[in-house]
């Protein structure tokens, strides 16, 4: 042992002994928290250059990786990303062409520290909740995790980064998709659903007994299956049916890789889809072709079975003649689009899903509104922390700036952790984190007050023994109130969903925080001070000298008013029935609704109420949201607003819907007019196969028309406006109209409406995808022309197509956008809108929610070279504006809205319906179900915890007996106050009933220490009325810090926090309440009737 050591060892006293390993425990403790918490936002810190290898699914392999370069850009990160997660991000790649059989590519990447990690409540995003439709007939089916790994798969291949999935049981799958990438979200919903199950099945020859019994009967014999073929020959399409055998020769489980094929081939026009196999699928698919020469194979997406029957028999792509046997690659014909055929490749290319997922659940978050509260609830943590500082310095004096150390290394040590674990900060985490400061007094105060009592009265103890004996006699009560608060945190864990894990999450971490900064940094910092006799006293503030209250005697009148006000609030709650609850659990659609100006509830309801029949049961309700500055609470005026509907606005679709390409779509007729005459021959030099034309009129003295009639088989206008534009090399037509329209319809499916929807709207919606579709009701009349189910028939041969086609209509006659059409006029202005839109030219409004200096916007817009102009609008005090107008070419509007989501910090953009949930039934039914089942878990925990430690069960009962009175009164006072119960507002039930049952435990803890050394058998008035009049100060000093916190977060944070805030002040009052007059009365209860029963005798 080094001398300088052992000198200073022997200068501390006895009780500070302990200081040789408790100060460098903390001080090791608080390097390694700044390690952790610098930087705690994501920072770049170095530029890194690799030689990147891809295996056959797109895919880089880690363990190729080749790095040539690494430039630290900051030091003082590089220093503490060991402790960090690693973030890369491409900044340029370079194809270098295969190595080996593998692509290679020369990648440049920004590295980053991962700081902080958000939850999408904070940044904004999608969250998607699917429920997995196992095969009820199948035995030994898929995992949640093999279904989990080829969703993943399928979001790599597509491009998306920093998505989330978590297998959530065995039934159900979570997709979490963060901030600007839910502007994907309707494609990824797309390649998340799709099947993608590929099979080869053989086509029954024309000389086989099947296909006698097909043609003869008109039905399909068993073990096969009509699918209609359409095939191109001679240049024109050919369609018929073909019978294909149910049993399949092989799978689409060993490609190796997918491309597109841009060029058309001899049985198509569009673009195709490519297939590599593996080593393994290329000997399977030469057997197959090999065994089976001059026979057809069947390529056939998507069909779904259940055992051996075939339930949806998917789509049948091409059916080529086998000439010879294949050692190489399989195409894929349908007539695709582009991005038709680069899903198919990415859904291929990741493998087929196990079992069909369905959508249930979906929140999504706008990124303004996350930034708002993420601004909110740091302010509202800030203000409840420094309250509770400045209070607790001003009470305690010297011990409490102690504990203000301890909070300030509790808050720091807390984030640190989050951040070293990778967990999810919630906006509810913020709410556990101020809460968690509030709470961390409670420790503080328990060994102060017991400090004060060794100091004062008949044992005045020196004050180096009396902080041993405060610190010593006040541990276990700490540990048993901080670890009953911990089961109900681990419960919220258990039963909660997404960000009501995250608030059990940091609870748990803040309150085992607790306990290390005020026994070990609390007792260093004391034991240092005294040792170094910089403090021979300590003076503190005292609220009551030496309270003599008779509690008990005022028992019975507290538990009548306790009765009486509960059985009101329960009244109104009954009362109220299904309007208690939120959409969390009885289903239906919630949308946070922003206006430009203060509005009306009422209004806003009458209004809705005229829409339709599916906004009957409607309810408005006004919010002081984080994003309005200045509001702390809003009355019937706001210009914030919740909207909830009992409905979630989806239509249902088929799981696959049937085409048949034998059927011809038809042709289209039209009269054009030129902008300068042409000759017939001129004008059909350059056309395409599928579009004729006729000189009409008469023609000048050259022999030129001016007027032509144009027969199509394109049936997009747009389209073949287009291609005659091209054809004729012009620019635009003088004129074109429409005159005879003959098609047929390749596609019919049934759809069906959680609600009624208008025949006309959704119809008008639907020509966009196709402008020949025909809508038929096919249910009874709900209304003016309004139905819930309907037969779509489409001119389109592609199922997805129109699936796709559908889906975009119902959502633009959705909820969403039927409350933005309602109140177009009045509500905040879309983020980027649409002004005005020709074939060459679109002018767009970019209308901000954070203003931007007009030289910065104007600066980027040039970097992109977009051939963009812009024009601000009027500017603030500050000279930023909030909107600008943008001309641009039509082609380059995709990339212009990519560059602005690409940066979400710089452009904040403004949004009408920042927020939007859906919660389906079956959803609603479990998340109530699990509610009710976490506050059981909770109470039961806490009797056997509370039994075990107190040694006789009626510690327990009485505990839980007052949590009761706790959650009725909380819950009463909710009703009366007109609030709905959210999963938000059962996070706070639960948090109550850890924090009642914290206060309950200090009680009884001292109730236990007075009956040993009174050495009493059992307890009884007056002993109670002493335990609680020697806490007292301490219940109302944690009271009181708890209330600055939870105040802090009602006043300042708003959104969905006021409401767990507002609950957490009612159950603070009724917490405090019970302690006192609920639980203790209950100890001594069976004991006075049996007094009174002795003394009868």
């Amino acid at each position: 042992m080094p001398k300088f050591w052992k000198n200073l060892v022997d200068s501390l006293p006895r009780e500070s002994k302990s200081l040789t390993w408790r100060a460098p425990l903390v001080l090791v403790v608080l390097i390694l928290s700044l390690l952790v918490f610098l930087p705690f936002r994501d920072t770049p810190y170095a530029i890194r250059v690799v030689h990147d290898t891809y295996d056959e699914r797109g895919r880089v392999e880690p363990e190729a990786r080749q790095v040539l370069s690494t430039r630290v850009t900051n030091w003082l990160v590089w220093f503490t990303s060991p402790f960090h997660y690693e973030i890369e991000r491409e900044v340029s790649s370079k194809k270098l062409g295969p190595v080996g059989g593998r692509e290679v590519r020369e990648r440049t990447l920004e590295v980053l520290s991962r700081g902080l990690n958000l939850g999408l409540d904070l940044r904004g995003g999608t969250e998607l909740l699917y429920h997995i439709l196992h095969d009820p007939k199948a035995t030994g089916g898929a995992t949640a995790e093999e279904i989990k790994a080829v969703v993943q798969r399928r979001i790599d291949a597509y491009g998306l980064r920093e998505v989330r999935i978590q297998a959530q049981g065995a039934e159900r799958l979570l997709v979490q998709l963060p901030g600007q990438e839910a502007a994907a979200l309707e494609s990824l919903k797309g390649i998340i659903q799709n099947i993608g199950h590929l099979e080869f099945r053989l086509v029954a020859p024309e000389k086989s007994e099947a296909h006698k019994t097909w043609t003869e009967t008109g039905k399909a014999p068993p073990g096969w299956t009509e699918y209609p073929l359409r095939s191109l020959k001679e240049e024109k399409y050919i369609e018929r049916k073909i019978l294909v055998k149910d049993a399949p020769e092989m799978t689409g489980e060993n490609i190796a890789s997918t491309r597109v094929i841009t060029e058309g081939s001899g049985r198509s026009l569009g673009p195709s889809v490519g297939l590599s196999f593996t080593p393994q699928g290329e000997r399977e698919f030469a057997r197959v072709t090999g065994d089976n020469v001059g026979e057809q194979l069947a390529i056939i997406l998507n069909t779904q079975r259940s055992g051996d029957q075939i339930v949806e028999k998917g789509t049948c792509y091409s059916a080529p003649v086998i000439r010879t046997k294949i050692f190489g690659d399989a195409v894929i014909e349908g007539d695709f689009t582009v991005k038709e055929a680069e899903a198919l490749c990415t859904v291929l290319r990741a493998g087929s899903l196990p079992a069909p997922l369905r959508l249930e659940h979906e929140n999504t978050v706008g990124a303004s509104l996350g930034s708002a509260l993420i601004s909110k609830g740091v302010l509202a943590s800030a203000i409840g922390a420094g309250a509770v500082i400045a209070f607790m310095a001003i009470y305690y004096l010297v011990p409490g700036l102690i504990a203000d150390m301890s909070v300030i290394l509790n808050v720091l040590m807390l984030v640190s952790i989050l951040i070293l674990f990778d967990a999810t900060l919630t906006l509810p985490g913020i709410a556990g984190l101020a809460l968690t400061v509030g709470m961390a007094v409670d420790a503080n105060v328990l060994i102060f007050e017991r400090i004060r009592e060794e100091t004062t009265g008949a044992a005045e103890k020196p004050l180096r023994l009396a902080v041993r004996e405060g610190f010593d006699r006040a541990f276990w009560t700490i540990f048993d109130s901080n670890l009953t608060t911990i089961l109900t945190a681990i419960v919220l864990y258990w039963v909660g969903t997404g960000p009501i894990k995250g608030f059990g999450l940091t609870l748990t971490i803040g309150l085992l925080v607790n306990m290390f900064t005020a026994v070990v940094l609390g007792r260093v910092v004391f034991d240092i001070l005294l040792w170094r006799r910089w403090v021979t006293r300590l003076p503190m503030m005292q609220l009551f000298r030496r309270p003599n209250i008779a509690f008990m005697n005022k028992r019975f009148k507290a538990m009548a008013v306790s009765a009486v006000l509960i059985a009101a609030g329960m009244a109104v709650f009954v009362s109220r029935g299904a309007e208690n609850w939120d959409i969390d659990f009885r289903g239906g659609t919630m949308l946070h609704v922003v206006f430009a100006r203060e509005m009306d509830a009422e209004e806003i309801l009458t209004r809705l109420k005229k829409v339709g029949k599916e906004f009957e049961m409607a309810e408005v309700q006004s919010i002081a949201s984080a994003a309005q500055a200045g509001r702390t609470f809003a009355g019937r005026t706001s210009r914030e607003f919740e909207v909830r509907i009992p409905s979630l606005s989806e239509v249902i679709l088929p799981p696959t819907i049937p085409t048949n390409p034998a059927i011809d779509r038809g042709t289209i007729e039209a009269a054009i007019t030129l902008p300068k005459p042409l000759k017939p021959e001129e004008a059909r030099q350059n056309l395409p196969s599928d579009i004729t034309l006729e000189p009409t009129g008469q023609p000048d003295a050259e022999g030129k028309y001016a007027t032509f009639k144009v027969t199509s088989k394109i049936l997009d206008t747009r389209e073949l406006r287009a291609a005659l534009r091209k054809a004729l090399s012009i620019e635009a037509l003088a004129a074109f109209q429409v005159t005879k329209a003959d098609v047929h319809y390749p596609c019919e499916t049934p759809i069906e409406f959680d609600r009624p929807v208008h025949l006309a709207s959704f119809q008008r919606h639907l020509r966009t995808m196709d402008e020949h579709v025909l809508l038929e009701p096919a249910g009874a009349e709900e209304g003016q022309a309004e139905y819930r189910k309907f037969h779509v028939k489409s001119t389109l041969a592609d199922g997805n197509l129109v699936r796709s086609g559908i889906e975009r209509a119902a959502a633009a006659v959705s909820l969403e956008a039927q409350v933005i059409e309602t109140f177009k006029q009045d509500l905040a202005p879309v983020g980027l809108d649409t002004l005005s839109e020709t074939d060459e030219t679109t002018t767009l409004a970019l209308n901000l929610a954070k203003p931007l200096a007009p030289s910065l916007f104007q600066a980027k817009l040039a970097s992109w070279e977009l051939g963009a102009t812009a024009k601000a609008g009027p500017a603030d005090d500050n000279g930023d504006v909030s909107r600008f107008e943008i001309s641009l070419p039509t082609a380059r509007v995709d990339q212009l809205s990519r560059r602005i989501a690409d940066d979400p910090q710089t452009f904040v953009l403004s949004d009408p319906i920042p927020r939007v949930a859906k919660v389906g039934p079956a959803v609603a039914r479990e998340l109530l179900v699990w509610a009710i089942v976490g506050v059981v878990a909770a109470c039961l925990a806490i009797i056997a915890y509370v039994w075990v430690r107190f040694e006789r069960i009626k510690y327990g009962a009485a505990g839980v007996l007052a949590l009761v009175h706790d959650v009725l009164f909380t819950m009463g006072a909710l009703a009366v106050l007109d609030r709905k119960f959210s999963i938000t507002i059962i996070a706070a039930l639960l948090t109550i009933i850890g924090y009642s049952i914290n206060d309950t435990i200090v009680i009884f803890d001292r109730i236990r220490e007075n009956l040993r050394k009174e050495r009493k058998r059992d307890v009884d008035s007056d002993l109670i009325d002493r335990s609680v009049n020697e806490t007292l100060s301490r219940t109302i000093i944690t009271s009181a810090s708890t209330v600055l916190a939870v105040a802090s977060l009602l006043f300042f944070a708003g959104g969905v926090i006021q409401d767990f805030a507002l609950t957490l002040l009612i159950g603070i009052f009724a917490g405090t309440y019970s302690t006192v007059f609920i639980a203790s009365p209950i100890l001594i209860l069976r004991q006075e009737q049996a007094e009174k029963r002795l003394a009868r005798g």
